[in-house]
C-alpha cells in the first residue's frame, strides 16, 4: 500500500495501517484509525492528520518535522520515544490523554482549542510554546521551561511557579488562578 518514499498523496479512513520505516512528505491523512498502528522510524514532513485516532500508536524512532494534527483523538502516545531531531508539530482541536512529553525540546508549539488530560510534561522545554483556549484535566507541570508560553483562554492548569520557568508567560483571568491553587489557595 505504501511506497518506501511517499510524496503529496491523500489517504483517507486507514485502519491499522504499518507505516514503519516509511517516509511521508507533503501528505494528507483523513479520518483515519490509527488504533495500535505501527509508526515505528517512520518520519513525516510537512504532513496534515484531519480526525484521525492515534490511541495507543507505536511512535519509537518517529520522526515529525512541521506535522499539523488537526481534530485528532491521540491517547497514550509517548513522545519522549519519537525522534528528537528537528521535532516540529502542532496541535489543533485535539483530544490529548494519557501522553507523555517528558524530557523533550518542543519550543514553539501550539496546542490550540485542544483538550489536555492526564498528560505529563516533565522537563519539558516549551518556551513560547501557545496552549491558546485549552482545557487542562489532571496535567502535570514539573521543572518545566515555561518562558513566554501561552495560557491565555485556556483553562483548568495547575502548575506550580516556583517549580517551573514561567518569566514572561501569559495568563488571563480566570485561568490564572491555576498558579495559586498549587499551593491550595482558594479564590473567592
Amino acid at each position: 500500500m505504501f511506497e518506501e518514499t511517499n510524496n503529496e498523496k491523500t489517504y483517507e479512513k486507514l485502519v491499522k495501517a504499518d507505516l514503519s520505516n516509511k517516509e511521508f512528505d507533503k501528505c494528507i491523512f483523513e479520518k483515519c484509525d490509527f488504533t495500535g498502528s505501527n509508526f515505528v522510524n517512520a518520519k513525516f514532513d510537512d504532513c496534515l492528520f484531519k480526525e484521525c485516532n492515534f490511541s495507543l500508536a507505536k511512535i519509537n524512532n518517529t520522526k515529525f518535522m512541521d506535522v499539523k494534527f488537526e481534530g485528532c483523538k491521540i491517547v497514550g502516545l509517548n513522545f519522549s520515544n519519537a525522534n528528537q531531531f528537528l521535532i516540529e508539530f502542532e496541535f489543533e482541536a485535539c483530544n490529548i490523554k494519557h501522553c507523555d512529553f517528558g524530557e523533550i525540546n518542543i519550543q514553539k508549539t501550539k496546542f490550540t482549542n485542544c483538550l489536555i488530560e492526564s498528560c505529563d510534561f516533565i522537563h519539558t522545554n516549551l518556551k513560547n510554546t501557545s496552549f491558546r483556549k485549552s482545557e487542562f484535566v489532571d496535567v502535570n507541570f514539573q521543572e518545566c521551561n515555561l518562558t513566554e508560553a501561552n495560557f491565555k483562554g485556556a483553562e483548568g492548569y495547575i502548575l506550580n511557579p516556583a517549580g517551573n520557568t514561567v518569566l514572561g508567560a501569559k495568563f488571563d483571568y480566570p485561568g490564572v488562578l491555576g498558579l495559586v491553587r498549587y499551593f491550595g489557595v482558594k479564590v473567592e
